[in-house]
């Protein structure tokens, strides 16, 4: 009998590929896969967030299919916290018994603590993809560690998706994770016509430049500051550099106006299916991200992209980013004089046909493997 997977993903975003629903596509060929579904407030004033939180409380129980995946949802609360795990259990374990669901796999989402019942036999998977919180003395933080800890304590299984986030769990749960990483579609970054290329080159001004990218949010956890110090710094020695920022973020309207040059180009977000053409237009990749224990602890997944795509890169100097190892990436701290040091030296660098197989074990189909193995051992508990 084929088995029925829960996946709760820590989060909504659906124009942009996320770890636990790129793994739901894929596993759904084996198992009969459910992605939970919950509002996301469209704004960060208390309007929006009432309103996400109304939606979901009066929600009825279903499941619904939208471009060939299957979707759940159940009523639960977003707020106050006593009311989040006493209802949203009760909640989710109906659901489990109402459709006999055989594994939940639980992202860090404090919404949805896992039912403990004598009710249901289940098998619980408990995936720790980001730190679960930088802090725990305001009452959300406290409200998360204590999700976190509680989830991982219980679980039949803990997957973390980098080898510090392992260490973590080992050392604040006192739980052995698998070190299951983040993925990306690597054949995606070998298979793009060279004119396409060279018509997005025109398209964006970049004919006979040296092109830096950066890839991804742009968040707080990103030097933004630097990252336009140090162009600055390197045009005075490179007249052919551009720079192109390709991503979304709150902040960038004041970037734009910061920036002040006709050779840094913010494109915006980019669609999931468009992304590795921007990663092959690059010369250069960089990832100023700030030195903090979130960015020390994260898999950062652009950096196998860009390597998949045969790029050079400079980075901030996280402890994940050592771990990777890779030979394609330059590793200092946010320091001008270093990272002009590091450009001078990625400029002269040729690829190293040795390299090409660098990306391949982080294919989200071997993630999904990897994965599955996981599955059929939590399964023979139930």
């Amino acid at each position: 009998m084929t088995k029925k997977i829960l996946v709760i993903p820590p989060t909504q975003e659906s124009t942009v590929r996320k770890r636990l629903r790129e793994i739901a596509y894929l596993i759904s060929n084996r198992y009969e896969v459910y992605i939970l579904y919950w509002s996301k407030p469209g704004g960060k004033n208390i309007f929006y967030r009432v309103s996400a939180t109304l939606r979901d409380i009066f929600r009825r129980g279903k499941v619904y299919k939208k471009n060939n995946h299957f979707f759940a949802q159940f009523p639960f609360f977003h707020r106050p916290f006593f009311m989040v795990k006493r209802y949203n259990q009760r909640f989710l374990e109906d659901f489990l018994i109402n459709h006999k669901i055989d594994v939940v796999i639980n992202g860090v989402h404090y919404f949805f603590f896992t039912p403990k019942t004598e009710r249901y036999r289940y098998a619980h998977i408990f995936d720790v993809n980001d730190l679960p919180t930088e802090e725990t003395k305001s009452a959300l933080g406290s409200f998360i560690y204590e999700f976190a800890k509680q989830e991982a304590q219980k679980a039949d299984a803990v997957v973390a998706c980098s080898k510090g986030l392992v260490d973590y769990v080992q050392s604040q749960f006192h739980r052995q994770a698998y070190f299951i990483p983040n993925g990306a579609y690597i054949k995606e970054f070998s298979n793009i016509d060279a004119v396409k290329i060279q018509a997005l080159r025109r398209q964006y001004g970049l004919l006979g430049k040296f092109v830096i990218t950066y890839i991804g949010h742009i968040g707080d956890w990103i030097d933004m500051d630097f990252l336009l110090a140090f162009f600055k710094a390197a045009k005075m020695q490179y007249k052919d550099l551009a720079l192109m920022i390709v991503g979304s973020g709150p902040d960038i309207a004041h970037y734009k106006r910061v920036a002040q040059d006709r050779d840094i180009i913010f494109t915006g977000g980019v669609l999931p299916d468009k992304i590795a053409e921007f990663f092959v237009i690059s010369d250069l990749g960089v990832l100023p991200s700030r030195k903090n224990l979130f960015q020390d602890l994260a898999f950062h997944i652009k950096l196998v992209e860009y390597t998949a795509s045969r790029k050079m890169v400079i980075s901030s100097d996280l402890e994940e980013v050592r771990r990777l190892g890779f030979p394609n990436i330059l590793i200092s701290e946010l320091n001008i004089k270093k990272w002009l040091t590091h450009l001078r030296l990625a400029r002269s660098m040729t690829w190293d046909a040795h390299w090409d197989n660098l990306a391949d074990e982080y294919s989200w189909e071997k993630i999904a493997q990897r994965y599955t193995e996981v599955i059929e051992m939590v399964s023979k508990r139930i």
